[in-house]
This record gives C-alpha cells, sequence and structure tokens, in this order.
C-alpha cells in the first residue's frame, strides 16, 4: 500500500494554510533570520559549514610549537614559508592543528627556524631559562659548575 508524502511547502500539520508572515521552515515569524542567517560565525570546536566539528589533530601528534618560535624569531607566516619553500596557508593550518605534520614538515621548520627537532616540541625557552643557560656557560670551572648545579637543585623540590 503506497502513501503519499506531504512536501515541505504543504503548510502547517493540521492541513490548515500557513500564514503569509510565518517561515515554513523554522515556523518564526518570517522578520527573524534563522540562526545561520545572524552573521556570527561559530567559535572553536563548534559546527561548521557543512555540520562537522573542527577537526582536530589525534592523539598520536604531539603539538608542535611553531606559533610560538616564529613570533620569537619576529617572523611572518609569510616569511616561514618562504624559508620552507610553502605556502603561508599551510604554515597557518599547521600552526592551527588543521594539517597533521609529517617528517618532510618537521624537518623544513627546524632548517628554517634554526633550531632542534626537540625544541619544535617544547617551544622556545622563556627569558629566565635563556639567562639560567647563559650564566651556566659563563662558567669555565667545572667544579664552579657542579656547585651551582647543587644550589639549584637544593631549591627545586623532588617531582613527587
Amino acid at each position: 500500500m503506497m502513501t503519499e508524502r506531504k512536501s515541505r511547502d504543504s503548510g502547517p500539520p493540521d492541513g490548515g494554510p500557513t500564514p503569509p508572515d510565518v517561515n515554513r521552515a523554522t515556523a518564526e515569524p518570517s522578520g527573524a533570520a534563522p540562526p545561520s542567517a545572524t552573521g556570527t560565525r561559530p567559535g572553536r570546536g563548534q559546527v561548521r559549514g557543512r555540520g562537522r566539528p573542527r577537526r582536530n589533530l589525534s592523539p598520536k601528534y604531539q603539538p608542535l610549537r611553531i606559533r610560538q618560535w616564529r613570533e620569537k624569531l619576529g617572523l611572518t607566516q609569510t616569511q616561514l614559508g618562504e624559508r620552507m619553500g610553502k605556502h603561508a596557508g599551510l604554515i597557518s593550518r599547521l600552526e592551527c592543528g588543521i594539517t597533521p605534520y609529517n617528517q618532510a614538515h618537521v624537518e623544513a621548520l627546524v632548517t628554517a627556524l634554526g633550531i632542534e627537532i626537540h625544541q619544535l616540541f617544547t617551544g622556545p625557552p622563556s627569558t629566565e631559562d635563556q639567562q639560567i643557560h647563559e650564566v651556566l656557560a659563563r662558567l669555565a670551572d667545572p667544579a664552579r659548575k657542579r656547585q651551582m648545579l647543587g644550589v639549584i637543585r637544593a631549591l627545586v623540590p623532588e617531582a613527587a
């Protein structure tokens, strides 16, 4: 037995006529805009465009500290892209975690930023860390370095 399907424009479910000032799709007054037409853009992690949530990297990818290194070196995304031989759009997508990185990306980033691979994952040192390393590097006497290391260890509590 076949049943006829009503079209969307057939009116309200009770079969009566739809008033002219009501939007049939949302059953709201026609003066009110549907939520998608309000001009607001979804924020981070909210549903966008085609109903898919914002893509995040899978847990197997450890986040890179590209933006921190780029800003520390005073580079724009375009400048970093030029150093890598890539487009600025790729740099943006890597920084945001939209595009997963691969070995070629990591190698190009390390070369372009002039850093070691582990630094890409840990980020640039803070100014305090940098000052500590500079002071320890200036100590030429190994005995004085051991003494300074003992003082630092005494100040830092052991991790539980």
